[in-house]
């Protein structure tokens, strides 16, 4: 993290009621003129009223990412983004995204990526941890330096993964762009199963929270702890109709709300 201080020297005269001042003479008369000439000189030179700090923040190189969604406007800590995978069938082939990191400034950038947990590598792979981006050249501004990195998700066990993907612009520290990364992997033969149910009913859709049992409609956690993260729970939709719908998510808690759902 960069932190510019500004540094002002204080010229002002300071003025002290002379009734508290016993047996200080007046010496300026004493003084030869060599070093009055010096004695009345600041001994700091003055600096600049403000820093210009945007200007210098504007001037580091910064990393564009595109590939998935953005979340929420830059923060202190960088750049917040989400990629969700939904759910995959188990056995299913790998599962790959790409990212595009670009460089549209003067200057190149020197970059690293890297998970947070030790045991992403069971079920993550990316294809390159490091790189750096050439400077815009300008004689063809046109053309802009950019690395595509390919995530490879398995597939081959059962659960809900979670972790967050960090994207370090070593040349600029403020700029860090996390990205929170989701994927369950369930049993095809569930979702099928599920798929199957006909009920008397006119529903377009219709949503199941407890595998292929259609009586049980909410989500319950059971015995949970505080300060645990609890990821193993999901929901399929079925669609009932013969052309795509789009689906929308809400909640009735608070945006700012501590509870992460």
């Amino acid at each position: 993290k960069t932190v510019f201080v500004s540094i002002e020297s204080d010229t002002r005269e300071h003025h002290v009621k002379s009734k508290n001042l016993h047996g200080i003479k007046d010496v300026s008369n004493s003084l030869s003129p060599e070093i009055a000439k010096y004695a009345q000189k600041p001994l700091v030179p003055s600096l600049p009223r403000s820093f210009p700090f945007k200007e210098s923040c504007s001037e580091l190189p910064f990393i564009t990412l595109r590939g998935c969604k953005r979340i929420g406007e830059t923060t202190e800590f960088g750049d917040r983004y989400e990629l969700d995978l939904g759910q995959q069938d188990l056995g299913s082939p790998t599962v790959t995204k790409k990212l595009t990191l670009e460089n549209s400034t003067s200057q190149p950038i020197d970059y690293r990526l890297k998970t947070v947990f030790v045991n992403d590598k069971n079920w993550l792979s990316i294809s390159r941890n490091e790189g750096t981006l050439e400077a815009l050249d300008e004689h063809n501004r046109q053309y802009i330096d950019n690395h595509t990195i390919t995530l490879s998700f398995s597939t081959n066990n059962r659960n809900v993964y979670s972790t967050y993907l960090i994207v370090e612009n070593l040349s600029n520290p403020s700029d860090t762009k996390t990205i929170r990364i989701l994927m369950e992997v369930v049993a095809r033969q569930n979702l099928r199963r599920g798929a199957n149910i006909s009920l008397p009913n006119n529903h377009v859709f219709d949503v199941y929270v407890n595998g292929v049992d259609i009586g049980q409609t909410q989500i319950e956690m059971l015995n949970i702890f505080y300060g645990h993260e609890y990821t193993a729970r999901s929901m399929v939709i079925h669609n009932r109709e013969n052309v795509p719908l789009e689906f929308t998510f809400q909640t009735n808690l608070d945006y700012d709300d501590p509870t992460e759902i």
